[in-house]
C-alpha cells in the first residue's frame, strides 16, 4: 500500500486556493481530488501524529466550500518512515524539501504541487536517437526522476557487458537519479542472468567491485547481485525501478557511448500513480514471483512492500 502523509496546513492552502487558480492549477487540484477519491492502494496519516485521515473526511477537508481549522504544525519523522511507497503533503518551504531529498522519498508542499504531481502522475517516455550526444539523454533522464530511496536493475545480459560498457549506460544513468539527492541511505538490487560457459566477460564480483566503487563512497549503499542460470527465461524487458517509477528498455542497457548514442532506442516509463499504476504493481510482484519460484530471496524495501498492495 502507499502510505500518504498531509499536514493540515497544506490542507489548509488547498481548501482556500483550489477555487483561486489559473485553470491549470484548478485542473491538478481536480487531479489530486480524483486520486483521493478513486485510487484504493492508499492509507491516509495526518504527518503531526500518524493519525488515521479517513477518506470521506479528506474529501469533505479538500472541499473549497468547507472551512478547514489550521491546527498546530509538527515536523514529520520522515526519517523513521519503512514504506518505500510513501508521499509526504507538507507546508514546508523549499529549502526544507530540498534537505528531505536525503531519505528519498515523494515530498511537496502546496507552493510545489503542481510541478511535482505532474512528475509522478504523468511521467514522459524519454526517446534516444543514434548519434545524440548522452549527456543530453542524462539530463532527460534527470529531468524524470523523483526522489528514490531504493532501485532495482533488471538486465539480463550483465555479465556479457565489459566494464566500460556498465559505467557509460547503467551507472551513468543510476548516477543521474541519485546524484543531487544527497541520500543518506540506498537499497540497490541488480538481478541479471548468471552463465556457466566461457561467454560472460565480467565475474560477479567484478561486477559488485564496479557498483561498490561508484556508489559506497559517497552514500551508504546496500547493494545486492542476484544471478541466476534460470533468469533468462523469465525476466528480458531491461527495467530500472525506483519508489515510484519504472523505466522500461526494449534492449540492453548497452546504448550509451562515451560520447553518442549508438541506437535509436526509448525508455519507457510507468508510475506508481497513474492511469496504469496497476501495472507499475503487476511488473514488480512478476518479478518477485520469478525470483521465488528459483527461491531466491531479496532485502529491497520495494519487494517488500509491494505485497502490501491488493491482487
Amino acid at each position: 500500500m502507499i502510505d500518504a502523509y498531509l499536514d493540515w496546513n497544506f490542507l489548509v492552502k488547498f481548501n482556500k486556493n483550489s477555487l483561486n487558480k489559473s485553470e491549470d492549477d484548478k485542473r491538478i487540484c481536480l487531479n489530486l481530488r480524483k486520486f483521493i477519491r478513486d485510487f484504493q492502494d492508499v492509507n491516509y496519516f495526518n504527518i503531526q501524529d500518524n493519525r488515521v485521515i479517513e477518506k470521506l473526511d479528506l474529501l469533505r477537508i479538500l472541499d473549497p466550500s468547507n472551512q478547514v481549522e489550521r491546527k498546530n504544525f509538527t515536523e514529520p519523522k520522515i526519517s523513521k518512515i519503512a514504506n518505500p511507497f510513501s508521499l509526504f503533503f507538507w507546508d514546508t518551504d523549499i529549502n526544507k524539501i530540498n534537505e528531505s531529498k536525503k531519505y528519498g522519498y515523494f515530498i511537496t508542499n502546496y507552493e510545489n504541487l503542481k510541478q511535482f504531481w505532474e512528475k509522478i502522475t504523468l511521467p514522459p517516455d524519454i526517446f534516444i536517437k543514434k548519434s545524440e550526444i548522452v549527456d543530453n539523454i542524462v539530463q532527460e533522464v534527470e529531468k524524470s526522476k523523483i526522489n528514490c530511496n531504493s532501485l532495482i536493475i533488471i538486465e539480463p545480459f550483465l555479465i556479457n557487458q565489459d566494464s566500460e560498457k556498465i559505467q557509460n549506460n547503467i551507472v551513468k544513468i543510476i548516477n543521474s537519479l541519485i546524484n543531487s539527492l544527497r541520500l543518506q541511505k540506498l537499497n540497490l538490487t541488480i538481478i541479471c542472468k548468471e552463465y556457466n560457459n566461457a561467454t560472460k566477460k565480467l565475474t560477479l564480483e567484478e561486477i559488485k567491485k564496479i557498483f561498490e566503487s561508484t556508489f559506497s563512497k559517497k552514500i551508504e549503499c546496500k547493494l545486492e547481485i542476484i544471478a541466476d542460470v534460470n533468469l533468462d527465461s523469465t525476466l528480458h524487458d531491461r527495467k530500472i525501478i525506483t519508489n515510484y517509477l519504472i523505466y522500461s528498455s526494449g534492449r540492453s542497457f548497452d546504448f550509451f557511448d562515451k560520447v553518442y548514442v549508438k541506437y535509436d532506442t526509448n525508455l519507457s516509463l510507468s508510475s506508481i500513480i497513474n492511469q496504469n499504476h496497476k501495472s507499475f504493481i503487476e511488473q514488480i510482484k512478476s518479478i518477485k514471483d520469478n525470483l521465488e519460484e528459483f527461491s531466491i530471496k531479496t532485502s529491497n524495501p520495494i519487494f517488500e512492500y509491494i505485497e502490501d498492495f491488493p491482487v
